[in-house]
């Protein structure tokens, strides 16, 4: 399940350092920070309405993630995006995520496919309420939920220790271009569409060619800034 900062805030039982890691985390996703400001510890505290303490350690943990950096006055930022960084980033992550989706096509069920293909109608209901926030969890927990059914530990692996990187740059192609969710979630229907027919090369290719589509549209965007 995708913990979105709304439903972090509405449980009990979470300690407030989590809620704040999470919360900030989201916003650094999805530009909802100035990346040229310092972050204060003070400010952030106040917006979510706690104590300093937890923003500190969660700005901590966020800067062992690489969201984070400091400069040379140890003054803490937003790591800023690349187009490099980018680029680099989604060929990797094309290659490792189409692998998984062929892995996958050998191991699913139809009772997994079922689950994949409720996603897409939440995705569908999302893109038609304009609501582009809980299509991207949607979106997120489709590509979570095939690495698990790849069974591919060491690709699940990599991909996860690159998961909030990918995120930043997947949030800028679903806000960049107001038609990309549509065509995003057709491709999906693709992908999953070979995966019924348990075609790996397909699945593998559909992926990629569906990765690589982000990317273009990510690369269009920063080229633009840098």
């Amino acid at each position: 399940m995708i913990v979105t900062p709304d439903d972090v805030f509405k449980v009990d039982n979470v300690p407030v350092r989590e809620k704040a890691y999470h919360v900030l985390k989201e916003a650094i996703i999805k530009n909802k920070l100035n990346t040229n400001n310092e972050l204060r510890e003070q400010e952030l505290a106040d917006l979510m309405g706690i104590s300093r303490t937890p923003v500190r350690e969660a700005m901590r943990k966020l800067e062992a993630d690489g969201l984070i950096y400091r400069n040379k006055s140890n003054r803490p930022f937003i790591t800023k995006l690349s187009y490099e960084n980018a680029s680099n980033i989604y060929k990797v992550r094309s290659k490792l995520e189409g692998l998984a989706a062929g892995q996958a096509a050998e191991n699913i069920s139809n009772s997994d496919i079922e689950e994949l293909e409720s996603f897409m109608e939440k995705a569908s209901e999302y893109i038609n309420k304009g609501d582009i926030d809980k299509f991207d969890e949607v979106g997120r927990l489709f590509h979570e939920t095939i690495l698990y059914y790849s069974t591919n530990e060491v690709c699940s692996n990599i991909i996860n220790k690159l998961a909030d990187h990918i995120n930043r740059y997947r949030w800028i192609s679903m806000t960049k271009d107001e038609k990309r969710p549509g065509q995003a979630l057709k491709e999906h229907f693709e992908i999953v569409q070979h995966m019924k027919n348990r075609d790996m090369k397909s699945a593998d290719e559909a992926m990629v060619k569906h990765i690589l589509n982000a990317g273009d549209l990510i690369l269009e965007s920063l080229s633009e800034i840098f």
